[in-house]
């Protein structure tokens, strides 16, 4: 939550002096959204237009561009931040995304373990398991023959339709009293994608024990730690 307010203290930063006409400097806030659309300072634009309308706005020297590119499709960051530099905008900020980015929608199969709540959210460690590898963003990627893939998201689905679960971070309540970190799995098949965010600490380890308990997937090399990174980013210890 602490890097939530800091991420929104960004965004009042970069937009906020917008709307002061006697400021002597301007600053654009972007943001790409899930289906590839985009909004500069909270309105919507075409991504490819971005680049010219931001040329009229007379930026200020420094930071003065900010990019929000959380659950956004890699294609469409990597298509604006590459338009921006062929433009002469080099001032640019990429904020660091919650979710990271999503791969492309012709890879058909992927999980994601997102630690969440934790306090340094932004650098926690997320992991992406796949039976390809893809170009991504912010996340470590385990690559599995499809046999192997197939008994982890046999775990992931069946955990997600067990339920005890929420499909956002504000359907569960926050306990003053004690702040817990949780996991954030999603899993993504068949053209869509499912989510669970565990509502305690102690079921998110169950999980991350179970996926690490595998006997029958077949490893690579260093895999596991990266999981074991997922499971202190989380604040438990899972047994394998």
């Amino acid at each position: 939550m602490l890097t939530r307010l800091v991420w929104l203290a960004c965004l009042w930063v970069a937009v906020a002096p917008i709307g002061w006409a006697k400021e002597k400097f301007v600053a654009g806030f972007i943001q790409i959204f899930p289906d590839g659309g985009c909004q500069l300072n909270q309105k919507a634009i075409l991504c490819d237009r971005v680049p010219l309308r931001l040329r009229a706005m007379h930026l200020s020297p420094g930071i003065s561009v900010l990019v929000a590119v959380d659950d956004a499709p890699y294609e469409s960051v990597v298509a604006l931040l590459d338009s921006l530099e062929r433009n002469g905008i080099k001032d640019v900020g990429l904020m660091p995304p919650f979710l990271g980015t999503n791969p492309s929608e012709s890879l058909k199969h992927w999980i994601k373990l997102l630690p969440e709540g934790v306090p340094n959210h932004t650098l926690s460690w997320k992991v992406m398991i796949s039976t390809e590898s893809f170009r991504h963003w912010g996340e470590t990627l385990i690559v599995l023959p499809e046999s192997d893939f197939a008994v982890v998201d046999g775990l992931a689905t069946a955990r997600i339709a067990q339920g005890n679960c929420a499909a956002k971070f504000q359907d569960v309540p926050m306990d003053l009293r004690r702040s817990e970190n949780r996991l954030w799995l999603f899993e993504h098949g068949d053209g869509s994608t499912q989510s669970c965010l565990f509502p305690r600490t102690d079921t998110s380890c169950d999980f991350l024990s179970a996926v690490m308990r595998l006997s029958n997937v077949h490893w690579g090399t260093g895999d596991l730690d990266e999981i074991r990174k997922v499971v202190a980013a989380v604040g438990c210890k899972a047994r394998n």
